[in-house]
């Protein structure tokens, strides 16, 4: 008699995310590497906007689902959202769900636990209540709660982020994991490097906006909300050009303005002044990282701040606020300058010093980098990220 021969299916994992945004900024890679693995991968998002012109190399091809879900809450928007994606995960059984950021976490967790899915990883990029007070704190506070609940695993992409998890109840210490050093994606230091492509690319982009060979520029990369210190960037910028007259500055990201708009003075600076050349969203940011000898990045707090790795592997040194998340990615005097809260004239000068002392903006750009390619390779995230999924899977359904 002929042994059976057994066929074994390839693993199915979903990337559930609110915005098509973050999924176009934070997934760099992902997918083309756990395709490579074996694994059988799609994605959920709340919205199309950016995923029509998903780049092959980036994203392997996956075409996300489009299930509508409101970042603000909406009882009625919510419970149409939840009842598609309890179809969805009824039709779809998935070995694990990848799930990040508030809203999609929580009610894809919901739907999966509901339609006896796999068990759900749970990827915390940030604390949404990070300024809140009362009712509101204690409401987003209790949803971040039950979708820990709900998971078996809990990955900050920082330790300051893990230790506010624990220390608040968000989660238990057995069930929060940090892969690495942290960071969100890690960075893909084969592609964000400098070359002659990204430098012809960065002289086309200087002779576009007028920028001379030579002169000075400092770089904002982001979404230009107000969370993201953007309202800072004009008195920055005004504090600077007493002193570098020349400086041009580079706003570089789309707004929100229904959700986190910035000061109406802040949107008239960046469309008038004449040394501030204003993009909308940009595909590939390294042009803008050659360009720029300073980035820019004065947030009230992050998760991680992916976008400060970047510069580091493009060898741009950073400044940004001592504050959560920036802290980590902003090794102080390694790969950039901190300075305190709100501090606008001591960012100013920081990025003065950087710009005027060439010896110490060289030294920021080696030392980082170096950090970089020690500490936050993709390619270690990904196969420690790997073995966390294969761990996940292993244990089984839930339990």
């Amino acid at each position: 008699m002929d042994n059976d021969i057994i066929e074994t299916k390839p693993k199915r994992i979903v990337f559930v995310c609110t915005s098509s945004f973050t999924l176009r900024t934070l997934y760099k890679g992902l997918f083309p590497y756990f395709k490579s693995k074996g694994y059988q991968i799609e994605a959920i998002t709340g919205d199309d906007e950016f995923i029509n012109e998903l780049p092959k190399r980036d994203f392997g091809g996956v075409t996300p689902h489009v299930i509508g879900m409101e970042r603000k809450p909406s009882l009625f928007a919510d419970l149409r959202s939840l009842g598609q994606l309890i179809r969805h995960f009824s039709l779809n059984q998935y070995d694990l769900i990848h799930v990040s950021t508030p809203k999609a976490s929580l009610l894809a967790s919901i739907a999966a636990r509901l339609t006896g899915n796999g068990p759900i990883l749970f990827v915390y990029r940030r604390c949404v209540y990070e300024n809140k007070t009362g009712f509101r704190r204690h409401i987003y506070k209790l949803s971040d709660k039950l979708t820990a609940a709900l998971s078996r695993r809990v990955v900050p992409i920082s330790r300051q982020l893990r230790h506010f998890l624990v220390t608040e109840n968000v989660s238990s210490k057995h069930k929060t994991t940090l892969v690495g050093q942290g960071s969100s994606n890690g960075i893909d230091v084969r592609y964000f490097h400098s070359s002659p492509q990204t430098q012809a690319e960065a002289e086309k982009l200087r002779k576009d906006h007028g920028i001379a060979p030579g002169q000075p520029v400092i770089l904002f990369l982001g979404r230009v909300i107000h969370e993201k210190g953007v309202d800072f960037l004009p008195c920055i910028f005004s504090t600077i050009k007493e002193k570098i007259p020349d400086l041009k500055m580079l706003i570089v990201g789309p707004e929100e303005a229904e959700r986190d708009p910035i000061a109406p003075g802040s949107h008239e600076y960046f469309e008038n002044h004449p040394d501030v050349v204003r993009l909308d969203y940009v595909a590939d940011p390294r042009p803008l990282f050659e360009v720029a000898n300073v980035f820019c990045f004065p947030s009230h707090f992050e998760g991680f701040g992916n976008v400060i790795l970047e510069a580091a592997a493009m060898g741009t040194p950073s400044v940004g606020f001592d504050v959560p998340g920036v802290q980590e990615a902003v090794a102080h005097d390694v790969s950039g300058l901190l300075s305190p809260f709100g501090d606008v004239g001591k960012m100013a000068s920081d990025i003065v010093r950087i710009l005027t002392d060439a010896p110490l903006g060289n030294r920021l750009s080696q030392d980082g980098l170096e950090r970089l390619n020690s500490t936050f390779g993709q390619k270690a995230f990904f196969a420690r990220l790997s073995a966390l999924f294969d761990e996940i899977m292993a244990e089984g359904r839930h339990r």
